[in-house]
């Protein structure tokens, strides 16, 4: 039987490999499969869960000390490259405010907006809040979001960039009206506008002081210390503008912590009150106890291998195909994270967990060591040491069971261990000394944000993936208005990227947020990117 099984998969293996063109290089298929409604989580990104409301007699801690994720907090400017960390845009939601806020379900709430508009999805007109100051004291304006939009197109490889990169010209219609007009339709705009990498800056404050002008936005919390790397302290700022929220604790310091059995003692002698890092075997204990709190979070972002596609050997699409067959994914989550990776495959090529318009007909690429060594035969690797890069302890563990697997099969994998920033500037896109990375690649419930993955010059496109056909695509996706429309082209590029993957899905990270008992008052999303943290508190009483 198994035999017959290893004849079966050979022969389809003969098929494929007659349908390249050459040695690396896949063949355009003839016809084009239609796609087919997803079985996942559906075509449109579910509502955030709402924060627990603080207890009306509560006996509330002035101060709260919180773990983050495995990724340091690098810079606070959200026109830097460094900054694309889950843990940094948490704070920027603390620090700065959006013009329009995600209601979910494709609806938005105001932010610094108060009325949005447009007829044609290419020109927006918004009128701000006259309320609103800035936490140096200065009003907000129209000027500040224009200056605000001009400033993001130096940052080259940052998230700020993409979202307001869209926009070809801003007017200033008054002191609080503002008008983007964007080079194209896009569906899509009103979401950019709510992410937390669109925070609106201070020009005066910049100008005044380039190094850290960018810590001053409008937002529920200002900074008051912050040590690369170490920690940022926030304090309540009262003057804030948003009445309608509770914010109730007076500083909240958000700290990386690198060890994790660290992370564990701090959570047990109440050093720290909430953790979103701790490890998989210290858990146990945690959820044992009534003093504690775990709530396990499924993280959006996938986590994957990514190949740079302009290396003449990981750009190899025999390579890639060698790699994913000898890739035995479960065993990489257990070493990554034991059970709190969450193994279930149910798309081929990366995509959101929750993201909309997930295809979820396309198979994964089987674990099967004898394909993997006919596709290794037939590439153009010789024996060459191929760097994967990668950073926090969750990806530091899979790139080592990674690189065991592809010991098996003969490919000579050397890690890379950088610390998160460095790791995204590395993987910037156009850096060809790159080669390969274990990342979590951010993608938002909104099927949009996958531009930032697949397009050229994308803030994470970490494999200089520039295919024209999927770039036409994407660009087209922007303007159709019809949803069905839009589900058949976003799940007919997943297909297409499937026969030529610049990135392997590889897991989902479950992370096992552990707080003391009577923490409350913040969200957690799937996205975590949006993970707002403002209306934290701790009462002391529970």
């Amino acid at each position: 039987m198994k035999k017959t099984k290893k004849l079966i998969a050979l022969a389809i293996v003969l098929v494929m490999c007659l349908s390249l063109f050459a040695a690396c290089t896949p063949s355009t298929p003839a016809d084009p499969v239609a796609p087919t409604a997803p079985t996942g989580p559906g075509d449109t990104a579910p509502p955030p869960p709402p924060p627990d409301p603080p207890p009306a007699d509560g006996n509330f801690a002035n101060a709260i000390d919180i773990i983050v994720d495995n990724n340091n907090i690098a810079v606070l400017d959200p026109f830097n490259p460094a900054a694309n960390q889950a843990s940094t845009n948490w704070v920027f939601t603390m620090i700065y405010d959006r013009l329009l806020n995600i209601a979910g379900e494709g609806q938005f709430d105001p932010g610094l907006a108060t009325s949005w508009h447009t007829d044609d999805y290419q020109t927006f007109t918004l009128t701000l809040r006259d309320d609103v100051v800035f936490h140096n004291g200065d009003p907000l304006t129209a000027e500040d979001v224009r200056w605000t939009v001009e400033a993001s197109r130096d940052g080259i490889g940052s998230q700020a960039r993409d979202q307001w990169l869209p926009i070809e010209t801003v007017n200033v219609l008054g002191t609080h009206e503002i008008q983007f007009v964007l080079g194209d339709v896009n569906v899509d705009f009103w979401f950019n506008l709510a992410m937390p990498m669109a925070g609106i800056l201070n020009q005066r404050a910049i100008a005044a002081d380039p190094e850290n002008g960018s810590w001053i936005g409008t937002g529920a919390f200002s900074v008051e210390r912050f040590v690369s790397g170490d920690y940022v302290v926030l304090s309540r700022n009262d003057n804030w503008w948003n009445t309608d929220r509770d914010v109730i604790t007076e500083q909240v310091t958000m700290r990386f912590v690198p060890e994790v059995a660290a992370r564990a003692i701090m959570l047990q002698n109440l050093e720290s009150q909430l953790s979103f890092g701790t490890g998989a075997e210290d858990t146990p204990p945690f959820q044992a106890s009534p003093d504690f709190e775990v709530r396990p979070l499924i993280f959006n972002n996938p986590q994957g291998i990514s190949f740079n596609m302009q290396h003449p050997i990981t750009g190899c699409w025999y390579f890639r195909m060698a790699v994913a067959h000898a890739m035995d994914r479960d065993e990489i989550a257990m070493v990554a994270a034991g059970e709190w990776a969450w193994g279930e495959y149910r798309s081929g090529t990366l995509w959101g967990y929750e993201s909309e318009f997930r295809n979820d007909t396309i198979p994964q690429i089987p674990f099967d060591l004898d394909l993997a060594r006919y596709y290794l035969e037939r590439s153009v690797y010789n024996g060459e040491t191929i760097e994967i890069a990668t950073a926090i302890v969750t990806n530091i563990r899979a790139s080592q069971a990674f690189q065991a697997q592809m010991a098996d099969i003969g490919i000579n994998i050397e890690i890379n261990d950088m610390d998160s920033a460095s790791l995204s500037a590395w993987m910037r896109y156009g850096n060809e000394d790159k080669q390969m990375s274990f990342f979590n690649s951010a993608m938002s419930m909104n099927a949009g944000s996958v531009r930032h993955i697949y397009y050229p010059g994308g803030g994470q496109n970490r494999g200089s993936y520039n295919n024209p056909e999927i770039t036409q695509m994407l660009d087209e996706a922007r303007s159709m208005t019809d949803v069905n429309q839009r589900r058949n082209q976003y799940m007919e590029i997943q297909r297409i990227i499937a026969e030529d993957p610049p990135i392997i899905n590889v897991f989902w990270r479950v992370n096992a947020v552990v707080s003391a008992a009577g923490v409350g008052g913040f969200t957690l999303p799937s996205d975590h990117h949006h993970i707002d943290l403002r209306g934290i508190f701790w009462d002391l009483d529970a």
